[in-house]
């Protein structure tokens, strides 16, 4: 913001003639660009399974979106046991239920 000074002599015209106009005001700030701004990324990698590391991924993930950040989840292939069918976060056995099944 561009602030415009007022000198001695503008406040004695001002104080004598109360019908001056006054000083001119401050211009506003352009707003930015969005095509131009740069835009703030993250990308969070899960390589395990296991709870205690699932949860603080969907946490940053979720807290990042809520900020205006776009976020990418990287799941490695332990990180999507839990999701395959099995229940447990531990790695199935060869032959059983889950993302192996045939």
């Amino acid at each position: 913001m561009t602030l415009v000074a007022e000198t001695p002599l503008d406040t004695i015209v001002r104080q004598l003639d109360p019908l001056a106009p006054p000083p001119p005001a401050a211009a506003p700030d352009p707003q930015p660009d969005p095509a131009t701004t740069p835009v703030k990324q993250m990308v969070i990698v899960n390589w395990s399974g296991e709870l205690d590391r699932i949860w603080p991924t969907l946490i940053l993930a979720s807290s990042a979106a809520a900020s205006g950040v776009q976020c990418k989840v990287f799941v490695t292939f332990w990180g999507l046991l839990p999701s395959s069918g099995t229940g447990s976060g531990s790695p199935a056995p060869t032959g059983s239920s889950g993302c192996c099944r045939r």
